[in-house]
């Protein structure tokens, strides 16, 4: 017997097809710039489930949103109720209210500042596909000469937003706004010019703020970081290596690390809306997948329903042969049966009959590592470091295929001990958006961090013994600070 659905797959796989009962925003959203939508849909039963987007149309774009699921309709009038005595709200129709959030989304993309993690990974879904079907309305975004303005709080800078900013719109075609109190008061002598805000005062319990960190600031955290107090600074233990290892070890290899960052997200599609390398040729093969997919991963399952699940693989193999995903799940059937054995036959048969599979090329080259064969694993991925370069015919990456390729490579480069390497494909998974990692990942970074903080305790050991060293190892992190805050 199937498992029902959890809310986050239901609303994924479903929530579209749910009827669209209201749309609402607040009465002020245009003087004020931003956007309170709630969209709320009615399920066949006679229950809610609503979604509400808050969004920055000056420059973040969704930067909060919410859902509840399968609500009763008393209960949904009284939380309508109790929202609307804070904030007056307004019914509008749907076409308005997409147009309204994806305006902010867009303009937020425009300059690679990142959406929440909850509208990437589950609320999008509760909206329709942003596509031709859906009206085009002119939403204003931006300040009055349509110019990013980042707008924020004394007690959370936005650094990354900041730093995508000064990349990708450039100094003096954006706004930047620090308020000192209330960040919605109205009162102009709350504003505060980013000219005139030092590094002294940045909040230090964000653990980005140590990229803005002074020479002297440096040398005080170097002198007090040891063997016993370096857990819960792994921010800080990132970028001092990042800075004295591995952007100088790469130089000496003639490599650039801003355009290696550049290469590695090259049509990487980071709100998870591109499809992965499709294989799939009609929806009847998709629902199938979808079917055994919630069978193979139930927590409940027995070895009974599992050997169950593997002769309807088999029967999906046979009656769908270009379809390697089906493969790859019965590999994953058998491992979690405890056979191995028929699992790596599987494994090597889908490598051989699907060689550009992208996910079966990271399963082998897992396996070669295991069986001390290393020297394989570069010519698996034609030695190419980037995806865009080991699929130069595509021009999209979905994000799971991001996370599978930079795995392996640092996988492999982790087994043949170049830190310089793993520090790099380390950074890259460390930068997709929360909750998208799986167990392997952080593994893999977790055997990286130790690895960071080997080296970093060396180099402190070092610059505290020598002054001279001291100020070169202070001086390559305050220097390297704008690079850092493009690579978050």
């Amino acid at each position: 017997m199937n498992q029902p659905l959890s809310a986050e797959k239901y609303i994924k796989s479903r929530a579209r097809s749910l009827k669209i009962d209201r749309c609402l925003v607040n009465a002020d959203w245009e003087t004020s710039r931003m956007a309170h939508v709630i969209i709320i849909r009615k399920h066949t039963n006679g229950n809610f489930t609503y979604a509400g987007y808050l969004v920055d149309l000056l420059c973040l774009g969704v930067k909060d949103t919410y859902y509840e699921f399968n609500m009763f309709q008393d209960h949904l009038e009284d939380w309508l109720d109790n929202h609307s005595e804070e904030t007056e709200m307004i019914e509008v129709e749907y076409s308005l209210a997409h147009n309204i959030i994806f305006a902010g989304h867009d303009l937020a993309a425009e300059y690679h500042i990142p959406q929440h993690p909850d509208f990437v990974s589950t609320t999008c879904y509760l909206l329709e596909e942003d596509d031709e079907k859906i009206p085009l309305i002119e939403i204003h975004t931006g300040d009055e000469n349509g110019l990013p303005h980042l707008i924020v709080g004394s007690e959370n800078r936005q650094p990354v937003a900041l730093a995508r900013l000064k990349e990708y719109a450039g100094e003096g075609r954006y706004h930047y706004t620090i308020l000192e109190d209330n960040p919605f008061t109205e009162d102009d002598d709350d504003f505060v010019d980013e000219e005139e805000f030092g590094e002294d005062d940045w909040d230090e319990e964000d653990g980005t703020d140590c990229i803005f960190w002074s020479k002297e600031e440096w040398e005080s955290f170097i002198n007090s970081l040891s063997q016993d107090n370096y857990p819960g600074f792994d921010v800080e233990i990132s970028y001092i290596n990042m800075c004295a290892v591995t952007r100088p070890e790469l130089k000496k290899r003639g490599l650039d690390f801003r355009k290696m960052i550049e290469n590695a997200g090259k049509g990487v599609d980071w709100e998870e809306t591109a499809e992965d390398q499709t294989w799939l040729y009609g929806n009847e093969e998709k629902e199938e997948l979808g079917k055994l997919y919630e069978q193979l991963f139930d927590n409940n399952r027995s070895r009974k329903s599992l050997k169950k699940t593997i002769e309807e693989l088999k029967k999906g193999v046979s009656q769908w042969p270009r379809n390697p995903v089906f493969r790859n799940y019965l590999y994953n059937a058998y491992l979690l049966l405890g056979d191995k054995k028929t699992a790596e036959a599987e494994m090597h048969e889908t490598v051989k009959l699907f060689p550009e599979y992208l996910v079966a090329k990271t399963i082998y080259a897992e396996w070669l590592l295991k069986h001390d064969r290393p020297e394989e694993v570069p010519a698996l991925f034609n030695s190419k470091w980037y995806l865009s370069d080991l699929y130069s015919a595509r021009k999209h990456f979905h994000i799971n295929e991001f996370i599978h390729f930079n795995s392996a490579w640092l996988l492999y480069f982790l087994h043949i001990e170049d830190l310089c390497m793993a520090d790099f494909y380390g950074s890259l998974l460390e930068s997709v958006p929360d909750g998208a990692l799986r167990e392997l990942q952080h593994k893999l970074l977790q055997l990286l961090k130790i690895k960071r903080v080997m080296h970093v305790l060396t180099l402190i050991g070092i610059a505290r013994s020598n002054p001279a060293e001291m100020d070169k190892l202070t001086s390559l992190l305050v220097s390297n600070s704008e690079l850092y805050t493009k690579q978050l």
